[in-house]
């Protein structure tokens, strides 16, 4: 909920945060183009995909989260989802495919997590 207020309250007000920041009229458009798609829509499966690969600690298992699914989740976000997506989006779309796999990389390990979560949640509830 705080991702998704985040994300709408730049979006409201990106113009005066990204000039607090320092964006001159030069790059304004730029950065309103790079902080569009980052945060504003980005915002809610950046946040959800660390959430969910750590989910299994909130059930008391952190020993099995560290080196099971969270470790996997957290390594395949980055070397599985998010590398191989900048690589491919900058190919088929150019320097928007750059901004863009972030975004995507989250949502696929939103996704992939999900999927482990529902898997795994059998098992879990009969250790606790």
């Amino acid at each position: 909920m705080l991702a998704v207020a985040y994300g709408a309250g730049l979006g409201l007000m990106m113009e005066p945060a990204l000039r607090f920041l320092g964006a001159e009229d030069t790059i304004i458009v730029y950065a309103r183009q790079y902080a569009f798609c980052v945060i504003v829509l980005g915002a809610v499966p950046t946040v959800l995909s660390n959430v969910l690969s750590n989910l299994v600690r909130s059930v008391g298992l952190s020993k099995e989260a560290g080196f099971g699914i969270s470790l996997v989740l957290a390594i395949a976000r980055w070397a599985v989802f998010n590398i191989p997506m900048i690589f491919l989006l900058n190919h088929l779309v150019g320097m928007y495919g750059i901004i863009w796999s972030p975004i995507v990389g989250d949502t696929l390990t939103v996704l992939v997590s999900i999927y482990a979560y529902r898997t795994q949640k059998p098992q879990l509830e009969s250790r606790t």
